[in-house]
């Protein structure tokens, strides 16, 4: 059954598939992004033993979209645990590359999504220096994963 979830070996599987922009459904959108809560993400490392034909597994991708460049949907998450043994909790370098947004943002209230496992919350931020001195904090740098993480910030 897995080898039917990536018919294409240059589509990719993703857990949560997310967009970069706030408005994507126009007057609808409640205009909140995403606040996730309470979830667990699991099997995306295990991608060449149960997904051999896809081209990359992601717990949480972002869409292709291009619009304009620039993230503005608002972000948190709490108590999510992504069992992931590459290390990946998000990688921003695939939105960088092909959507070329690199202001992205996640509030971490709790310290969900710290590569270390150290911190009591902060923020998952594009490695960009605009991105990483705006978070006001120490921020540690995943250059894997295009992402640097600011415990403390908000």
């Amino acid at each position: 059954r897995s080898l039917k979830l990536c018919h294409y070996s240059h589509w990719h599987h993703e857990g949560i598939h997310m967009v970069p922009r706030i408005w994507r459904t126009g007057y609808a959108d409640p205009n909140v992004g995403l606040r996730m809560a309470n979830v667990s993400i699991s099997g995306f490392d295990k991608e060449r033993t149960w997904y051999p034909n896809c081209k990359t597994t992601e717990p949480i991708a972002f869409s292709s979209d291009k619009v304009d460049g620039h993230w503005d949907y608002l972000s948190s998450v709490q108590d999510v645990d992504i069992v992931d043994s590459r290390g990946t909790k998000i990688d921003l370098c695939r939105v960088a590359n092909e959507v070329g947004v690199k202001n992205v943002v996640f509030t971490d209230i709790d310290g969900s999504l710290d590569p270390s496992g150290l911190s009591s919350g902060g923020s998952l931020v594009s490695d960009e220096p605009y991105m990483t001195t705006l978070a006001g904090a120490t921020c540690t740098s995943y250059p894997d994963d295009c992402a640097a993480y600011c415990p403390g910030s908000c």
